[in-house]
């Protein structure tokens, strides 16, 4: 057995209080989440994953996890040695995931459009051992193995790759039976990675209690969750709201469906053919979603109890337009890859809350402070510091470790409000703060602002220099079908931002642009330094 360097993991005096104040957060001491997995299931001749026309059982599940956890275990990888999995949805990825599990590796997700760059940085920062890789993102790989510092071996699946192990065959002759590690609670078990939207990336250590936490959140949030279930969505496994389908699942013993990066139209067809029942995607999606025209009419989404919304703020007219066409509510989900699910949005709430972010879920508490972390008045906007039963834990960066936490609470880098109701409102990242005038102008409120709305499918907003104010705002705009730019609709849209904020948030400078001229992550999210480095460049 392996064991991780003490200088990789969060120095002691930085670490979070963790608290377990609710019944669904007691966990033992000895925790593995593939052990539960196999308690929770009651039939192992139900269907555990669909995929296309697939219909993968529990015991299949099962042997394949395990043959892979012997493979594993066959070219040297142990308990604590990192395997990093670059593959597309598919199940290969959920048995590479109770895979390295079972075994006591450490999980490291690589999304599957990582460039050479990327897959270079988080292969040596991670230290992992062993590489799973698609063929279907091959031709990079071999300019990225010069430079790789500890990997020592590469599984490809798919297709064979000359000098490099084939999965089929690694796996082929393996037995299917592998006795569980003996893992504790806190024991590290999946390595995330930011999506870099502020800067390089920094890995996210998730330990077993977090693996079990956000599968419970997961279920909270859908209201209910068990064996009847087929969770669904577009996200990729290697992102935060697609790594909880896993986590879930070991939770209730739910099925999955697999989709690998569908169109909108191909979303509401395997709905249908999977008869999902809890629907998980970015909000990116559902806009895609409403965009096609008479979709209600087209598709039967009647096996569908609960739509969950997560990776970033749902705009409430994205809510009600939904509600309007297919008569359910979309649940909005807000967190971070350090803490899980931290906030839900009720199911038919009040229209007039409709633009928050819901309500703090149990086992969490909240504090919103001021610059001196003084507790501000509730309606006050302030940053957000978070306890629960997770807790921010950054991978070989004791630097950002010392400034995510205060006194034992987690700073998780947003500002926002309560109201007396008890609903929080997103104003925006603590980083993302445009001076204006002498003025702080946070860039979510004006982007929120924006895409309220008839015209706006999409806001970008960032810092323009000016001689004058320093700064002015200045925002991209993606507009929905029907509405063209002119400098009539400019005005309008300037209009709106100053009927509902204080008139000097309003943008200046608005550029119309086309979706995909936006930069972005591989999770969607909007790179905003990108976009204001274009303008420093101007």
């Amino acid at each position: 057995m392996g064991s991780i360097p003490r200088e990789f993991l969060p120095p002691k005096e930085y670490l979070p209080r963790r608290i377990f104040t609710i019944p669904e957060f007691q966990y033992p001491d000895k925790l593995n989440i593939v052990e539960r997995l196999y308690e929770n299931v009651k039939d192992w001749k139900k269907t555990a994953l669909y995929y296309g026309d697939q219909k993968i059982t529990f015991r299949e599940l099962k042997r394949q996890s395990n043959k892979l956890a012997n493979a594993l275990k066959a070219i040297g990888v142990g308990q604590n040695d990192r395997v990093m999995i670059k593959l597309p949805n598919c199940p290969e990825f959920l048995y590479a995931y109770y895979g390295c599990w079972t075994i006591g590796a450490v999980v490291v997700v690589a999304p599957n459009l990582l460039r050479k760059e990327e897959i270079i940085y988080r292969a040596n920062d991670s230290e992992a051992k062993v590489l799973i890789v698609s063929s279907s993102t091959w031709p990079e790989l071999p300019e990225c193995t010069p430079e790789f510092k500890t990997i020592e071996k590469i599984i490809v699946v798919g297709e064979r790759k000359e000098g490099y192990l084939f999965y089929d065959d690694l796996v082929g002759n393996e037995s299917d039976a592998c006795d569980i590690a003996d893992t504790d609670k806190f024991h590290p078990a999946l390595l995330l990675y930011s999506s870099g939207t502020t800067g390089k990336p920094k890995g996210m250590i998730q330990d077993s209690v977090f693996l079990f936490v956000s599968g419970d959140t997961t279920r909270m949030i859908a209201g209910s969750l068990d064996e009847h279930d087929v969770l669904g969505g577009a996200p990729p496994f290697t992102f935060p709201l697609g790594s909880s389908f896993p986590l879930a699942q070991a939770r209730t013993g739910c099925a999955i469906s697999i989709v690998d990066r569908p169109t909108a139209e191909e979303m509401f067809e395997t709905i249908e053919k999977h008869r999902i029942t809890v629907l998980s995607n970015v909000p990116t999606m559902y806009r895609m979603m409403l965009q096609v025209a008479d979709a209600e009419h087209r598709y039967d989404l009647t096996s569908v109890k609960c739509f969950m919304s997560a990776g970033e703020w749902l705009p409430g007219n994205v809510r009600r337009e939904w509600i309007k066409r297919f008569a359910k509510d979309i649940i909005d989900a807000l967190g971070c890859g350090e803490m899980t699910w931290l906030f839900a949005h009720p199911h038919w709430s009040p229209d007039d809350k409709s633009d928050s972010t819901g309500k703090l879920l149990p086992g969490f508490r909240m504090r919103i402070v001021d610059e001196d972390f003084n507790d501000v008045p509730v309606g006050t906007y302030g940053e957000v510091l978070i306890q629960g039963p997770t807790g921010t834990l950054y991978w070989r960066r004791p630097e950002i470790q010392e400034k995510a936490v205060y006194n034992g609470w987690n700073r998780i880098g947003l500002v926002g409000k309560l109201d007396e109701d008890g609903y929080f409102w997103l104003k925006g990242r603590v980083d993302d703060m445009i001076v204006t005038s002498g003025y702080k102008v946070a860039i979510g409120e004006v982007e929120s602002t924006l895409m309220r709305h008839e015209a706006v499918l999409e806001a970008a907003v960032v810092a323009s220099p000016d001689e004058v104010r320093g700064n002015v705002i200045k925002a991209f705009v993606v507009l929905r079908k029907g509405f063209e730019p002119s400098e009539a609709l400019i005005k309008d849209l300037q209009d709106h931002v100053k009927a509902n904020l204080e008139p000097y948030k309003y943008p200046r400078k608005i550029e119309f642009v086309e979706s995909e001229r936006l930069p972005r992550t591989l999770s969607g999210k909007i790179k905003h330094h990108e976009l204001a480095e274009l303008e420093r460049r101007k």
